[in-house]
């Protein structure tokens, strides 16, 4: 079927837009993929051009290129380079899905729409402000505290992404000595984030942790962290679940004033695996008013 959708006049004219060098084609395809070259050596984008240019020089098919593509993408062992990349290839498959359960067309261009604005972002290493499309984005913020605005109104995926402990790390702003959710600066905050079971419901990406075992659990940890003002430079056995062991991951939800609001739901990460929940090795996110966090919003 991919061999013989390749060879259709939309594939060879509209997509690959009549190109037939293996460099042309090779920059259209990563496009299709939401790349662009970079000349960075190990970069998602290098190795994509090198296995597409490898495989149109072997003389593979282009419904057979697509193929291995696919099948990588969506496979269970990402590596890191490509997480944004298997992520908006699987919100462009979740828009598709959702479009054509009510729409029909023939015309390309149609087909293409919903998916022209899913976006991958990649934030900087200081505190970052993104807005997010109607469309479905996947986030990765980097170091610093970001505040990141999801359209939540929209039937679209968002996937926030995390990498490393000091993507997202609380600190002592006031220098005080004391590091709590009042004195924030180093930790991201993120609004509009949807808790839930569909494929549309938000996402948050913790597989670069290598979490195993009891460790892919998450804990309720709200009567540890109970209030703003909680001390979180150290706080002990935070992971652990006494049924279960240490979990790699807990939430406190922190109710907040009548006027305000019902609650605020922090996320904690056990980056350095140890139980305990240490501000300068382990990290923490906001997600505003979503409660209970679910073991299904994350992706380990």
């Amino acid at each position: 079927m991919a061999d013989l959708l390749a060879a259709h006049s939309v594939f060879t004219d509209s997509i690959l837009g009549g190109t037939t060098t293996t460099a042309s084609q090779v920059a259209v395809l990563i496009n299709h993929y939401g790349l662009v070259s970079d000349g960075v050596a190990g970069s998602a984008a290098s190795q994509a051009e090198a296995f597409f240019t490898d495989s149109i020089d072997s003389g593979v098919g282009f419904g057979a290129i697509a193929t291995q593509a696919t099948d990588f993408l969506l496979g269970n062992s990402i590596p890191a380079e490509f997480i944004e990349t298997a992520h908006l290839f699987r919100n462009k498959i979740t828009a598709a899905e959702i479009y054509s359960a009510s729409n029909s067309s023939t015309d390309l261009p149609t087909l293409q729409a919903p998916l022209a604005g899913l976006t991958i972002y990649t934030g900087t290493d200081g505190a970052d402000t993104y807005t997010g499309t109607v469309n479905g984005d996947v986030i990765s913020g980097g170091m610093g505290g970001d505040k990141i605005f999801l359209e939540g109104a929209q039937a679209a995926r968002d996937v926030l992404v995390l990498k490393t402990a000091t993507d997202s790390q609380p600190s002592d702003a006031n220098n005080d000595g004391r590091i709590t959710i009042l004195d924030n600066l180093g930790f991201d905050n993120v609004e509009n984030f949807k808790v839930g079971v569909t494929n549309t419901d938000d996402r948050v990406d913790l597989t670069n942790f290598g979490f195993t075992g009891a460790q892919l659990g998450i804990v309720d940890a709200s009567t540890k962290v109970p209030t703003f003002d909680t001390d979180l430079t150290s706080i002990p056995d935070l992971f652990s679940e006494p049924s279960a062991g240490d979990r790699g991951l807990a939430f406190s939800e922190i109710p907040l004033p009548p006027a305000l609001g019902v609650s605020q739901s922090f996320l904690f990460i056990d980056a350095n695996k140890d139980g305990d929940f240490t501000a300068a090795d382990d990290m923490m996110v906001e997600l505003q008013g979503t409660g209970s966090l679910p073991e299904a919003i994350f992706i380990v």
